[in-house]
């Protein structure tokens, strides 16, 4: 796939023109940049409880149980480059008249959300809402009992997007349906676990707990990041070339 740019009044030539993007090179960075923030959290997590040592306020940039702070705004970045991708493909099968446009348009308004919703964890007040309204006693696995609705909505869009992800290429359909387990498998099974965790242990504040949180979140990131890989082979697969021109509403001088 290339994005073709030319400088106004410049004649250049093709090698100059042309941006090439390789998908594999840059799924390979992302995961590299969400492997380091991994390793450090690790790696902190291990000197607090095993080492004693307390620094808080850098502790508390890269814990990935902790929200607001540099792996959120990773994760944060990576939802909404999923997000532009879909946005992209959306405008190329809109001008082919796709019949699967929408979908495509609904998955990039989904991806925007989600970015939203980590960056301010607006899922987090629903443990509010509906825990007192779960059976009396330990909530096990429900205890961050967000997830009840997550699980309801993820049944529902499996059987909106069914027809969709049938008709996609193979690779693509493979590589989707990964990415959705691993990143579902993250944010949905590992808080499960997590959760269980935190009511039969009394707490979040254990090396345990936050090597709990770290699988989690580095399944999250490994998805968005499975996502992201797909969504530019398929649009190196389907377009060789996007030609990208700026209209400029200024006057020429």
């Amino acid at each position: 796939m290339f994005f073709i740019c030319q400088k106004r009044g410049n004649k250049l030539n093709n090698d100059d023109r042309r941006i090439s993007i390789q998908p594999l090179m840059i799924a390979y960075s992302l995961q590299a940049v969400a492997f380091l923030l991994i390793t450090i959290n690790i790696v902190e997590q291990f000197a607090k409880y095993k080492l004693n040592y307390h620094h808080d306020r850098l502790l508390a940039l890269f814990d990935l149980s902790l929200e607001m702070n540099i792996p959120t705004f990773y994760t944060v970045l990576l939802l909404l480059f999923a997000s532009l991708l879909l946005l992209l493909i959306t405008l190329l099968q809109a001008r082919q008249r796709n019949k699967y446009v929408t979908k495509w348009a609904v998955l990039s308004l989904g991806f925007l959300y989600m970015a939203y919703d980590d960056g301010f964890q607006v899922h987090e007040d629903l443990v509010g809402v509906i825990r007192p309204h779960l059976w009396d006693g330990n909530l096990g696995p429900f205890y961050y009992a967000w997830v009840i609705p997550a699980l309801v909505l993820v049944i529902i869009l499996s059987l909106f997007f069914r027809k969709f992800i049938r008709h996609l290429p193979s690779v693509t359909k493979k590589t989707f349906l990964l990415a959705a387990a691993c990143y579902l498998g993250g944010c949905v099974g590992f808080e499960m676990i997590g959760g269980y965790y935190h009511e039969s242990h009394g707490g979040f504040n254990s090396l345990t707990y936050n090597l709990i949180s770290s699988v989690e979140e580095g399944m999250e990131m490994t998805g968005v990041i499975l996502f992201i890989y797909a969504l530019l082979e398929y649009l190196a697969t389907g377009w060789e070339k996007i030609s990208i021109q700026f209209a400029s509403a200024l006057p020429k001088q």
